[in-house]
This record gives structure tokens, sequence and C-alpha cells, in this order.
């Protein structure tokens, strides 16, 4: 063990990095009159545990390391039916939260990940300069079994390229194409019906080809709505021949 001293009497914060890369924070009160067997101000110079919040914990780490533990951003699954940013994609990393064909993030925004980011007219950020074969990945709860409409919020200048919807490793939207909306920052939705089942489980977005001019598009956030189920105004269907 590797023995400092601490100099001053008082608080101290001790910030460290765990052989995994997560950082630990610890707090102890430091009173060099203090004999051996470590009594002090508080009985004892030995650390005291501090909680960092895990939103600012993970922020740290993926400043640092570019990833952090996996599972999803904000600690829960994303409810479906609801409106998943594409900027919230799962931590851990290459491979694991995402496949990015490029290192860093090209946009310098949000996250530092090797996804490209950049802050959206659309609100929040968008994943723009999407190459054929990347993927997000995103941990859901499905509310109920049924069909949903699953809306895109999309952006290209020029001719989009495509992707789909995976569920649990199963395509279940088909090829969607973006189309050319103006401008990188000129939003338009384009949408599929898809059928989903209950419970938790793995989203992922994949681009599958990109435009004429390369980039398959930019994508901002994903709407999951139920379907509408169409019913007669008066309860039977109306009869043909007849008046409607």
């Amino acid at each position: 063990m590797r023995r400092f001293g601490l100099g001053l009497a008082g608080r101290h914060v001790l910030v460290a990095a765990d052989h995994d890369g997560s950082i630990r924070r610890e707090r102890c009160a430091y009173d060099p009159r203090a004999n051996a067997r470590g009594r002090g101000p508080r009985g004892s110079n030995r650390p005291e545990r501090l909680d960092v919040p895990d939103d600012r914990a993970r922020s740290i780490d993926e400043r640092r390391h570019g990833r952090s533990q996996a599972g999803c951003i904000s600690g829960s699954p994303a409810s479906i039916p609801g409106t998943i940013l594409a900027q919230d994609f799962d931590n851990g990393g290459e491979s694991v939260a995402y496949h990015d064909t490029t290192p860093g993030n090209s946009g310098g925004a949000y996250r530092s990940t090797d996804v490209d980011l950049e802050p959206s007219t659309d609100g929040g950020n968008d994943v723009g300069w999407i190459a054929a074969g990347e993927w997000l990945n995103y941990t859901v709860n499905v509310s109920a079994a049924g069909s949903y409409v699953v809306t895109f919020r999309v952006a290209s200048l020029g001719q989009g390229g495509t992707f789909h919807l995976e569920m649990n490793g199963v395509n279940v939207s088909g090829a969607i194409t973006i189309p050319d909306t103006g401008s990188w920052q000129n939003w338009q939705s384009v949408g599929q019906t898809v059928t989903l089942q209950a419970g938790q489980q793995k989203a992922r977005l994949v681009a599958d080809s990109g435009g004429p001019a390369g980039p398959v598009g930019n994508i901002n956030s994903i709407q999951f709505a139920p379907s509408a189920v169409m019913t007669p105004y008066s309860g039977t269907p109306a009869p043909i021949p007849g008046v409607i």
C-alpha cells in the first residue's frame, strides 16, 4: 500500500479511478494530531464514502474514457408508448451500446463517445454523420403488446439513405427512407406501423444504406404511439347496398 500525507488539517475529497476505469470519490476528516490508531475529530481518519449522483458520475466517466457501464442512460428503460430522443442511446461504449465507423464525436455535443451528435433545431441533439452499418441501442419497456405507429424525425440535404428498427434482434419496421428535406436541420416525420411484444427489450436503430452523397441522414427522435383501431360509429357496420 502506498502511503501519502494530506498536509493540512480539515476535510478532504479524494478522487480515484478504479481498475475498471470508473470514478470513485471519498471524503475524510484529517487531523495531523491524531495518533496511529486513527482517532480524530470524528473518531476516525478513515475515508467516508461520498455518493455521487448517477448522471454526474456517468458524465465524468464518459469524458475521461468515452464510455460508461452498460445500461440505460437514465437508469431505467424508456417507456413505450412514448418518445425517445436519438441522443439517449444506451451507455456501454462501442459494440455494446452503439457501433460507429469513425472515432470521436464529430458534432462535439452532449456526450463524449464516438457517436456524432450536434445541437438540433428540432430540440435536443440529433445523431448526424450517420454511415451505413452503424447502429444505436435503446433499452425500452413496452407497456402492452400490440400495433404501434413509430415516427422518426429526420432531416437530409439531398436524398437520404435507409435505416430500420429492430426489437431484440428482429427487424420490425422494414427499410425506411429518409427523404430530401432541404437541409440538415429541416425536419420531417417518416413512420411505419410495427407490432411489438410487451415487456423490457432492446431496440436497435440500424443504418442500412447511405444516400447518393454518402450520409444516411440525421435522426432526432423516435415516437411510439398505439395504432388507432377503427370501429363503426353506430357499433355495427353499415350495410351495402344501402345509404351511408
